[in-house]
């Protein structure tokens, strides 16, 4: 037993740890933590409102609109979430402007979300859009974290507030993440 504990810890944990520590990895798992709220509570009105006792039902039965629209104002944003979460998280974790890459996966996000009539298609935003998601946000903050590292950016004079400032240094790798997406 000893000498499997021993291979376990020298062998198997340490690839492990560098899995858990990826960049990446652990920014989709800190970012998918923005939707807990949204599941959490949209499943507090999913149950209130699906209480099997009869008396309980009738008593719910003029509310279930109210309660349906609460069910799906949570769980219909998931991924929606899911995409600012992992952008925001992502950029932290690359060490550009957090608030900047939410943002451009945001947009990338909504971008793919049009159906092939060049309208929002927001079933995309339920957790059946959680895949894509999760692949805008990494691949338009990887392209931000490109625009950033290789200087290729708009600047602005120092005295320009950074909100501001931060704007247009997104603005190039926002014109790529639109154009690719």
């Amino acid at each position: 037993m000893k000498n499997f504990m021993d291979w376990l810890q020298n062998k198997i944990l340490p690839p492990m740890s560098k899995v858990g520590n990826n960049k990446y990895l652990v920014s989709i798992r800190n970012g998918l933590v923005l939707t807990l709220p949204a599941i959490i509570s949209g499943s507090v009105f999913l149950i209130v409102g699906n209480i099997p006792i009869t008396a309980w039902a009738n008593f719910i039965k003029p509310y279930m609109n109210m309660i349906g629209v609460a069910v799906n104002g949570s769980f219909g944003i998931i991924s929606l979430l899911a995409a600012i979460g992992i952008g925001y998280e992502l950029s932290k974790e690359l060490g550009v402007d957090p608030i900047s890459g939410a943002g451009l996966s945001t947009m990338a996000f909504v971008i793919v979300s049009f159906n092939d009539k060049f309208k929002l298609d927001t079933n995309n935003f339920s957790s059946s859009g959680l895949f894509t998601a999760i692949i805008t946000a990494m691949i338009s903050v990887t392209i931000f974290n490109f625009f950033i590292k290789k200087n290729i950016i708009i600047k602005l004079p120092d005295g320009v507030p950074t909100a501001v400032s931060n704007s247009f240094v997104s603005l190039l790798p926002g014109f790529v993440i639109l154009v690719l997406f």
